[in-house]
């Protein structure tokens, strides 16, 4: 047990050395830290198998169930923190004044994005359900992974925030559709559709309300409770 133990600490130590080593060397070529955590991450990892001239490499990392585990709950954190950063740096005033060109290139973004999932589902004569489920994925993008390409083009912000602001639009719409198509492969009825989508709505507007209204007004009550103490 503490040799098993033992050797997955010696694997996560050499996981965030090599990711430490893929930013260090992405950043001096001028390219995003991510672009060198995901190169990293192809070689170190369980999945590359190299065969050159009797030599084999199959990664650094084990491919076993307690380290998958162990990865996965680091990916889980790294998406969190990457998106809780994005959202330091944005703000729903921001996107509010960009909503216009924003709506504008989402739907258009989305439309085509059905459009060509549609066209390759007919090349290999799919079914419908799995043509949309196609046409769902290829229309999603990573909010995350964008800004921080976006951030090291050093973009103004007008244009930052209507590509931010297109992206989470695309990605409420994917995942509208992607709830559409999860249905029709389970074969749910209507009815489950509709408390799916009502769901991600209610959801929605919960956040949007939270963030528009409760917490300003939570801060504002603090702010005052301090200015109280402050003064007593």
């Amino acid at each position: 047990m503490m040799e098993a133990v033992t050797f997955q600490l010696y694997e996560i130590t050499i996981l965030l050395l090599f990711a430490l080593i893929g930013s260090i060397i992405s950043t001096k070529l001028g390219q995003s830290t991510l672009l060198g955590y995901i190169i990293v991450g192809m070689l170190i990892g369980p999945n590359i198998h190299i065969s050159i001239l009797g030599f084999e490499y199959n990664g650094l990392i084990g491919k076993d169930e307690s380290m998958e585990q162990i990865i996965y709950l680091f990916s889980e954190i790294g998406v969190m923190l990457l998106l809780f950063f994005v959202g330091l740096d944005f703000s729903l005033k921001r996107l509010k004044n960009a909503r216009n060109p924003a709506i504008i290139l989402a739907l258009s973004d989305v439309g085509l994005m059905l459009f060509a999932g549609f066209i390759l589902g007919a090349v290999f004569a799919w079914p419908i359900q799995d043509t949309f489920f196609l046409a769902c994925i290829i229309g999603m993008s990573s909010v995350g992974v964008t800004a921080k390409v976006i951030e090291k083009m050093n973009m103004d912000r007008e244009n930052r925030d209507t590509l931010i602001g297109m992206m989470l639009i695309e990605d409420f719409l994917s995942i509208i559709m992607i709830s559409i198509a999860a249905s029709f492969i389970n074969k749910s009825t209507s009815n489950d559709l509709f408390m799916v989508i009502t769901g991600l709505i209610v959801i929605f507007v919960f956040f949007l309300l939270l963030y528009a209204y409760i917490v300003p007004a939570i801060l504002k009550r603090m702010s005052h409770i301090q200015e109280s103490e402050i003064m007593a």
